[in-house]
């Protein structure tokens, strides 16, 4: 049997707007599936609070993403997201590499995510990042930013003009200089 690939939507929401999303989504998915939904056919905009979306491949998760808000809008395939938290599956998948942020952006044709505001995250490693903006390229795997950054590990703290995440290698690279900022 091949192994399925599958976007799941956990929406949070009256009863009535949930059946309205619900259907929405599922028209979508349908008619991509079939090749015959007309952008048209869409709303522009749905607004969502308290969303839970989950890219998996198989029986392994890729991507899970949270937000307390939500505008999805269905003809461009964009999300606008606020207060929201992500993680990443990892190689080895004895961790994933989590993120939250107070705004960010999905792309769901292309699983692409972009973070802004307050950009924390944390290694399967243990090593905890700080920043302003990253980019998640799902196709490569991908977490940068070119963001000045701060990086604490057991072995004291880093500061970066930026940085590269290879996610399924669960390798960091600092860009942009690094400093080894003393502990005080």
């Amino acid at each position: 049997m091949p192994d399925r690939v599958g976007k799941v939507w956990y929406l949070h929401m009256s009863s009535a707007a949930r059946a309205w999303a619900l259907a929405v989504l599922a028209a979508a998915a349908l008619g991509r599936a079939a090749g015959a939904i007309d952008a048209a056919d869409l709303p522009q905009q749905l607004d969502l609070t308290r969303l839970t979306y989950v890219d998996s491949e198989g029986k392994r998760r890729g991507v899970v993403l949270q937000a307390e808000e939500a505008r999805v809008m269905p003809r461009t395939e964009q999300v606008v997201l606020r207060t929201v938290s992500l993680q990443l599956a990892t190689a080895d998948e004895k961790g994933r590499l989590e993120l939250s942020c107070q705004h960010g952006q999905l792309d769901l044709k292309a699983g692409d995510f972009i973070g802004i505001g307050r950009v924390r995250g944390l290694t399967p490693d243990g090593r905890r990042f700080e920043t302003e903006r990253l980019r998640y390229d799902h196709e490569a795997g991908l977490v940068t930013t070119d963001a000045p950054v701060v990086i604490r590990d057991k072995s004291g703290t880093l500061r970066g003009g930026g940085f590269l995440y290879q996610v399924r290698e669960g390798r960091l690279k600092l860009t942009g200089g690094a400093t080894v900022v003393g502990d005080q």
